[in-house]
């Protein structure tokens, strides 16, 4: 998967061990 800008699709899996994911947007300025 391309990185454009400092913006990268990442791909968590829920903490509560339901199996269910979700897609979201980390800032690599905030978040190394």
């Amino acid at each position: 998967m391309a990185t454009k800008g400092v913006r990268e699709k990442i791909k968590l899996e829920s903490t509560a061990g339901t199996g269910h994911f979700y897609t979201t947007t980390k800032n690599k300025k905030t978040t190394p």
